[in-house]
């Protein structure tokens, strides 16, 4: 790393001196250096690790309740926060980072339905336009107003797709959801 300071302070014509003298076969890191770029090195290496155990999670499910679904085209949407209901919206799962954006641990959302991260700001409208989407069978996104643990309001990105079994009836639902800042 002194080395890579050292050559950045030369000039061209100082480089092209003693460029020759430089040891090309010399091992170079895969790791960037500088702990900056290294943090947002690792700090993208744990997403796809947790990314992963996500979809593995959610392929074991899928197992278990016979679906006929493509969760690797669902789970390459954006999200932070996964919420697995069953068809009368009552939560079976959360991920990690559900958590973290909203500060419910996985334990205490299970078994409840979305609408206990509502409050006095969430839209009736939107609520209904939910409910009717829901009937209908098909994917859909909405815009929510929904409450942290701690009751800071916060706007939700959730993009719910209905998860069918082998029989073609709709069994889960799986909401990808990213609070909008």
């Amino acid at each position: 790393m002194c080395l890579d300071v050292y050559l950045d302070s030369l000039s061209k014509e100082e480089y092209r001196k003693i460029k020759p003298k430089l040891n090309s076969d010399a091992p170079v890191s895969k790791l960037p250096m500088s702990w900056d770029i290294l943090s947002v090195f690792y700090a993208n290496q744990l997403n796809k690790v947790l990314v992963e155990f996500e979809a593995q999670q959610l392929e074991k499910k899928a197992k278990t309740f016979d679906w006929s679904v493509d969760l690797d085209n669902i789970l390459s949407n954006p999200y932070q926060a996964l919420v697995l209901t069953d068809s009368k919206q009552s939560i079976l799962w959360v991920n990690k980072r559900f958590e973290r954006m909203t500060g419910y641990p996985q334990s205490f959302a299970v078994g409840k339905k979305p609408s206990f991260l509502q409050g006095p700001n969430t839209s009736l409208e939107t609520n209904k336009r939910i409910r009717n989407y829901l009937k209908t069978g098909k994917s859909f996104e909405e815009m929510v107003i929904n409450y942290k643990k701690d009751a800071r309001e916060y706007l939700c990105q959730v993009a719910i797709f209905p998860i069918t079994n082998n029989e073609d009836v709709v069994t889960h639902f799986l909401a990808l959801e990213n609070e909008i800042k």
